[in-house]
């Protein structure tokens, strides 16, 4: 089995369309109580490493009605009740992407990236993929997840981003 192509879409849905950088998954939630958990997402940095291969970053390419475009972001998701945040993110990132990794590192401090409208925090989760296991080399989406997986050579991330002309959100 071949591994994925480098920067292409791997996942089943392929989409067209410009691309907006995002930096996260933002759903407005209620107001929460100070008995509530604070974090409620995870956000995962994700590095496939393969033998012969450069590093990859793992992102996913969206369509988000709010902005009307498609939008490239890490992968990320919400937290189930009483889940650990290590949890949370191995089993999004396999939803979304396929792909099983190795938690190496969680921020200590959640992050509040739209504080001014909502009421979200979220966990900075680095992973680390091993390419060269076979549960990775031909990764599945989960039924539902409609993205596609986007796998960038870290080392032409920068030169990668401007050729789809994509442009920061704040």
């Amino acid at each position: 089995a071949s591994s994925p192509e480098l920067g292409a879409p791997i996942g089943p849905n392929p989409s067209r369309g410009p691309l907006t950088l995002a930096g996260n998954h933002n759903t407005p939630f209620p107001a929460r109580s100070s008995q509530t958990a604070n974090i409620f997402r995870v956000q995962m940095i994700s590095v496939l490493k393969r033998t012969q291969h450069d590093d990859c970053l793992v992102l996913v390419k969206q369509f988000r009605p709010p902005l009307g475009c498609y939008t490239l972001e890490f992968p990320a998701g919400l937290m189930n009740s009483g889940e650990s945040v290590e949890s949370a993110a191995l089993r999004e990132l396999e939803e979304e992407t396929g792909f099983v990794a190795e938690v190496t590192s969680v921020s200590p401090a959640a992050l509040c990236l739209e504080p001014g409208i909502c009421s979200s925090a979220d966990k900075i989760v680095c992973v680390v993929i091993n390419g060269d296991d076979p549960a990775n080399t031909r990764p599945q989406q989960q039924l539902g997840e409609f993205v596609d997986v986007m796998l960038i050579p870290i080392r032409e991330l920068l030169t990668r981003i401007q050729g789809e002309q994509a442009a920061w959100v704040p």
